[in-house]
């Protein structure tokens, strides 16, 4: 896989309580889908290179629905 033999590079999220939090850990080919506006961050790469797909999804409609 492109992301064998990385160390690091851990997602984080904000809760709803200010505290750092790791989603579970995900394998290759899985995803991870979370509002953008929700505060994130990836601690630093260690050792090899982490490879990512991102993309973005707007939508102008009413988001109320979607949790």
């Amino acid at each position: 896989p492109l992301t064998a033999g990385h160390e690091g590079g851990q997602l984080r999220l904000r809760d709803a309580n200010g505290n750092w939090t790791s989603p579970p850990t995900l394998n290759p080919g899985d995803a991870l889908m979370f509002g953008s506006s929700l505060e994130h961050e990836v601690l630093p790469i260690t050792r090899g290179t982490r490879w990512v797909l991102l993309f973005w999804a707007y939508t102008n409609h009413d988001q109320r629905w979607i949790r």
